[in-house]
């Protein structure tokens, strides 16, 4: 599965390369822009909250636009990101930035090293294996009082993707029909518990995107996304400070804390 999703992201380049020059700004231009434009404003949040020169890894880099913004904040910053293309392409956007061919559920570097980890839409696309293995790595090598900031997929979401993406794979056996990009699905309080298992504290689990209907507008036409996402997306932030709104999200943006002082 692993070898899957890295073959799957390196023919995705180009796509990725694409939504991210359509931007997040204004009213978004695609429900990708839209979901992002929120990611944006949860991780500028802990971001404005580090001091100069953190050092931070993306871990599951893609194309390297988070890395040349976290660059441009003034960190120390490094990428991890195992499929051939989006490295090269990262490399292209983020100029000096070291980028290393590795994945997340094994991580070269030693313990306590960053005082960030970020892994933006990595941890849905593999095995749960992993994505425990992933939880692990990042913990260890994020420095006593740094944070990790990751996305994940909500099971119990409003918009019951849970549910088409188990007709799909059940129509995958029975039918013939073509495989679903594997989907990894959690809730709000089973990363919680995971997380604190493995050492974290003041867990938050973030609500991202709950209003359901702005991505099928999208597809009706995108004068008609970007008209709702302009009506939504001011809702969609005052639901986003309530915490029950987490449970029914789409997605989740999880930020925690490694307990414990730093004595570096």
């Amino acid at each position: 599965m692993r070898a899957q999703t890295i073959a799957r992201f390196s023919q995705w380049t180009a796509q990725f390369q694409q939504r991210y020059e359509m931007g997040s700004g204004g009213a978004p231009t695609s429900a990708f822009a839209y979901a992002r434009g929120l990611l944006d404003e949860a991780l500028a949040r802990v971001l404005s909250g580090l001091p100069p020169r953190s050092r931070i890894l993306d871990a599951g880099c893609g194309t390297g636009h988070y890395l040349r913004r976290m660059r441009d904040l003034g960190h120390d910053v490094i990428g991890v990101e195992p499929a051939a293309p989006m490295r090269a392409a990262a490399r292209a956007l983020a100029g000096d930035v070291p980028i290393l061919d590795a994945v997340i559920s094994d991580l070269p570097f030693q313990d306590r090293r960053f005082d960030l980890v970020v892994a933006i839409e990595v941890l849905r696309y593999l095995h749960v294996s992993d994505v425990r293995a992933a939880l692990g790595e990042m913990m260890r090598i994020t420095r006593p009082g740094g944070q990790v900031f990751f996305t994940v997929l909500n099971r119990l979401a409003l918009n019951s993707y849970y549910a088409y993406y188990a007709v799909r794979r059940a129509l995958t056996t029975h039918a013939g029909v073509r495989p679903p990009v594997h989907g990894e699905f959690t809730t709000a309080g089973a990363i919680r518990q995971d997380l604190l298992a493995l050492g974290a504290t003041e867990v938050a689990v973030l609500p991202w995107v709950i209003i359901p209907f702005v991505r099928p507008m999208y597809r009706v036409h995108p004068i008609m996304g970007r008209l709702t996402a302009g009506i939504m997306r001011p809702l969609e932030r005052l639901l986003s400070a309530q915490r029950w709104t987490a449970h029914i999200a789409g997605g989740l943006i999880v930020v925690a804390r490694h307990r414990g002082e730093d004595t570096v």
